[in-house]
């Protein structure tokens, strides 16, 4: 806090003894947000372990085991390093994977469409394809327009 009239701050220079730092009933100045919890390690051990060894695995992210815990990402990496990078290394498969599952789903349908679209004799534009697909998935994706652009080769091989 400043103990000088705001009116004598524009007009006169401050010295050390204008200012006093804010601080706590207890003399300790005051931190910008509270410290995070003593976890123990043993818990957090514990707790990274039984995402590193679920079947089939989770893929639960460091963050989410974190915030479980209530304590920060950090804390996890400081204590327990190994597991840390463990666990992170899991959440990247699991993810990785996913990702594929999906890619793999979108085709599918989006081949499936297609082909019943064509067998009505309707030409399987982007816009039919988002009229049955709405909500579910977007051709704007990379999985689902190269898909179509395959089944499209597939189907009209002269306009390819």
């Amino acid at each position: 806090k400043v103990s000088v009239p705001m009116a004598e701050l524009l007009s006169s220079p401050l010295g050390g003894t204008d200012f006093q730092p804010q601080a706590e009933a207890n003399g300790q100045p005051r931190r910008k947000r509270p410290a995070p919890p003593k976890v123990p390690v043993a818990v957090i051990r514990e707790a990274m372990e039984r995402v590193l060894q679920a079947d089939p695995p989770t893929g639960e992210s460091l963050n989410a085991i974190a915030t479980k815990l209530g304590c920060n990402q950090t804390t996890l990496q400081r204590r327990c390093s190994d597991l840390a990078e463990q666990v992170k290394k899991n959440y990247l498969a699991c993810r990785t994977a996913r990702m594929a599952a999906r890619v793999r789903e979108v085709e599918a349908q989006v081949r499936t469409l297609m082909l019943e679209l064509h067998q009505a004799g309707i030409y399987p534009s982007q816009a039919k394809l988002r009229e049955k697909l709405w909500g579910r998935i977007d051709m704007r994706e990379p999985s689902a327009l190269a898909a179509w652009k395959k089944v499209l080769s597939e189907l009209y091989p002269a306009t390819a």
